[in-house]
């Protein structure tokens, strides 16, 4: 029994190991590939609140999402990942392409997921794991707590997502009070997301009023 619970906490390792060099190759090959592009455009809504769409474009991808309420694109997005926050800048929400690839039938391990938001935020617990969508996609979510060195609360929501393109991965992070604000605000974005498919981006219009 002790040799297959080593056997397996190998494997995980090994797995970690390899996602995290996957996604530190990526980070370094990433300086010399264009940023992403991105456009922000009113929606054609009549709304009492403007609504935004954000249409981004990285490399050969393209992707889309409704800016969520009281956020905005904080600054220029890097080649791999694009960030926004709310005024107070208490409450961020981000997005990032992870040039890692999932097992050969598409799914998202938990267990790799969860050991490298782990490996992020040390002694950080996580208080749930659920399963999110984007696009049409299946992919897994996780709320986590965690505090810093420096005593400095923080709840934090991440979600995987598997495209085409590498795993998406989805994540508010907010001091306490404010994570129900964060929550809301992914929600929109994971709600809204679309990305390409053999390059054609296809965006249902919005209705006339909401």
């Amino acid at each position: 029994m002790w040799l297959i619970r080593l056997m397996r906490s190998f494997a995980i390792a090994l797995n970690l190991a390899w996602i995290l060099l996957a996604t530190a190759h990526a980070e370094e090959s990433s300086a010399s590939r264009e940023a992403m592009k991105v456009v922000v455009e009113k929606a054609s809504t009549n709304t009492t609140l403007p609504l935004f769409r954000a249409w981004i474009t990285s490399g050969t991808d393209k992707f889309t999402f409704l800016v969520p309420e009281g956020f905005y694109i904080r600054a220029a997005p890097s080649q791999d990942r694009l960030k926004l926050a709310n005024k107070a800048g208490d409450c961020q929400i981000a997005f990032a392409l992870l040039h890692i690839t999932p097992s050969d039938t598409g799914e998202l391990k938990p267990e790799i997921c969860r050991e490298l938001l782990l490996s992020r935020h040390p002694g950080a617990k996580v208080l749930e794991e659920f399963p999110e969508h984007a696009a049409g996609q299946e992919g897994l979510g996780y709320d986590l707590q965690w505090e810093t060195p420096e005593h400095l609360a923080y709840r934090i929501r991440t979600v995987f997502v598997p495209f085409a393109s590498g795993v998406w991965e989805f994540t508010t992070t907010t001091v306490p009070k404010k994570f129900p604000e964060g929550r809301a605000g992914l929600h929109t974005l994971i709600l809204t997301f679309r990305a390409s498919a053999g390059g054609v981006l296809e965006v249902r219009p919005l209705p006339d009023r909401l």
